[in-house]
């Protein structure tokens, strides 16, 4: 046996046979400006990408008032990363509202049937905004909790919310993953952010592994 020690490591060791659909979406709302004051998002989002493996189709959009496409769906590879790395920089803290009813619709208007491994992690520090009047921002919710959610469901879609904020809609980002078969998160950090996104990686693109016990895992010699 080799017992090997480390600070944070993932061991593939056979890739998962089927293909995942992952869509992202980076809430770039003006009130990021105070919740991700030293932009969290790039390298985490950066990280994100690093850890897709080739068996995966994935896409990232930036959401606000209006969802904004910065890589289209597309099979992994390592063009597809550099790509998506590259415009990772665009993201910003300028948008007006954070209407997640809008950005759930445009990432999923290409799944038509229902289908297999498809996830969409959802990053956000804030309430579901979509105007200065309370009773749309109600309607939107409404929607969402009574058609679009039931639509996801439909479609095999998973959701995975992370929240950056304590002031995040708790209550919708957790019956969305909850409903959904996802998974819901709080960062506070760039070290919780980080793990988070590794977590839903792992749980979006299950692949056989070694586990990690006190930062030490264990390889038979005759693997």
């Amino acid at each position: 046996m080799r017992i090997l020690c480390l600070g944070l490591f993932v061991l593939t060791v056979a890739a998962h046979a089927g293909e995942s659909d992952i869509r992202v979406l980076i809430d770039v709302s003006g009130s990021m400006r105070q919740n991700d004051p030293h932009g969290l998002r790039i390298p985490a989002l950066k990280l994100l990408l690093e850890l897709l493996p080739p068996a995966t189709r994935a896409g990232v959009w930036l959401f606000s008032e209006t969802p904004e496409n910065l890589i289209s769906p597309a099979p992994v590879d390592r063009q597809w990363k550099n790509a998506a790395g590259a415009a990772a920089q665009r993201i910003h803290s300028r948008g007006r509202y954070t209407d997640i009813e809008k950005a759930l619709q445009t990432v999923i208007a290409d799944w038509e049937a229902p289908g297999e491994d498809r996830h969409i992690i959802l990053l956000t520090d804030g309430m579901l905004d979509v105007s200065p009047d309370p009773a749309l921002d109600s309607a939107s919710r409404n929607r969402i909790e009574r058609q679009l959610i039931p639509r996801l469901q439909a479609l095999g879609a998973r959701i995975y919310t992370i929240a950056l904020s304590d002031q995040a809609d708790h209550h919708l980002m957790r019956q969305l993953a909850i409903t959904t078969d996802g998974w819901n998160e709080t960062a506070h950090s760039a070290e919780q952010l980080q793990r988070a996104f590794l977590k839903i990686v792992q749980k979006a693109t299950p692949r056989e592994g070694l586990p990690l016990r006190d930062n030490r895992f264990t390889v038979d010699a005759n693997v």
